[in-house]
C-alpha cells in the first residue's frame, strides 16, 4: 500500500507543470468524452490524482457534465434505456 501512494505521487508531480496550463481543462473534458467506456468513479479518481484537491474535483465535474452531455446527444435513447429515464 505504502508503494501505490508513492506511484500516485509521483505521477502527481510528473504532471504537476500542466495542472495550471490553459488547455487543462479542455484536455479532461476531452478525455472524459473519448474514454466513456471507462468507469466514471476511476476518471474522476485519475482527475483527482493528477490535479489536486483544488482543481481536480472542479475538473471531475465538468468532465461528467461534458460526458453527460455527449451521451444525451450523440445517443439518447440508449442511455434513456440505460437508466430507465
Amino acid at each position: 500500500m505504502d508503494q501505490l501512494v508513492w506511484e500516485l505521487q509521483d505521477v502527481s508531480a510528473w504532471l504537476e507543470p500542466y495542472r495550471h496550463a490553459w488547455y487543462a481543462l479542455p484536455v479532461v473534458m476531452l478525455v472524459f468524452v473519448v474514454l466513456a467506456l471507462v468507469p466514471v468513479v476511476l476518471l474522476i479518481a485519475a482527475t483527482g490524482v493528477v490535479f489536486g484537491p483544488i482543481l481536480g474535483p472542479l475538473y471531475a465535474m465538468a468532465g461528467c457534465r461534458i460526458g453527460w452531455v455527449r451521451d444525451r446527444t450523440l445517443d439518447g435513447q440508449t442511455s434513456g434505456r440505460a437508466t430507465g429515464w
